[in-house]
């Protein structure tokens, strides 16, 4: 079993800790090094097929592309690990006025003395130029809070997603004017209609990835998870 980080948003991790959130989807890319030389994301995104298989040479799972023209183009590792390997969430941390670190999801303060020496660290970590944030991606391992177990693991185009699975995804049916339906705290610009989870977690792909993002209808990893109990 093995650990990796996945970066989460605020409302996602409060998706997560009120175990509404199962699944999240994640574009598919070249892996780093010479294969991401090659296959750029415009030849990845054209193959007409993508099937989940094992690299017999260490186990790891990925995706099989198909070629345009037909046959295998390219096998695509998948970054987040198998069925049975855990992800530790990276989110964003801020430092309070009084001078405490905390989690920007609920302000809920991160189990660490105010004289550890790791809070002088913390600022390194947000890169001093903005030394009251320090982002998700430079989140340290021992501040994560929430470990997830991965259950399943697939791959498929972004738009074959169902009403089931954006409710999986923390989606759910209510009006588009309702500030709670994508997150507490969302004050933006919404018709007030009745719309079901599916046009919601559109309407939040769009917001997050950008409209060319969900038509271009990219493959995806979907990865379903469980929130691991401390």
């Amino acid at each position: 079993m093995v650990d990796r980080p996945i970066l989460f948003s605020g409302p996602m991790v409060r998706a997560i800790q009120s175990d509404i959130k199962g699944q999240t989807r994640r574009v598919m890319k070249p892996a780093p090094g010479k294969q991401s030389a090659w296959l750029t994301p415009e030849k990845l995104q054209r193959a007409p097929t993508a099937t989940m298989a094992v690299n017999p040479a260490d186990s790891r799972v990925g995706a099989q592309l198909e070629h345009p023209k037909g046959g295998p183009l390219t096998w695509v590792k998948c970054p987040y690990g198998n069925v049975g390997d855990r992800l530790w969430v990276r989110e964003e941390l801020r430092r309070s006025t009084i001078g405490h670190w905390v989690y920007g999801a609920d302000e809920q303060a991160i189990s660490m003395r105010h004289t550890d020496p790791r809070a002088k660290e913390m600022v390194a970590w947000a890169h001093h130029k903005e030394g009251n944030r320090c982002p998700p991606m430079h989140m340290p391992h021992w501040a994560s809070r929430l470990t997830l177990e991965i259950t399943g693991l697939r791959v498929e185009r972004l738009r074959a997603i169902t009403e089931a699975d954006a409710e999986a995804e923390g989606v759910r049916e209510a009006s588009l004017g309702d500030p709670h339906v994508i997150s507490p705290d969302y004050v933006g610009p919404l018709p007030r209609v009745t719309a079901p989870a599916l046009v919601l977690w559109e309407f939040l792909w769009r917001s997050i990835n950008g409209d060319e993002s969900w038509d271009a209808n990219p493959w995806v990893w979907v990865v379903e998870f469980k929130r691991v109990q401390p």
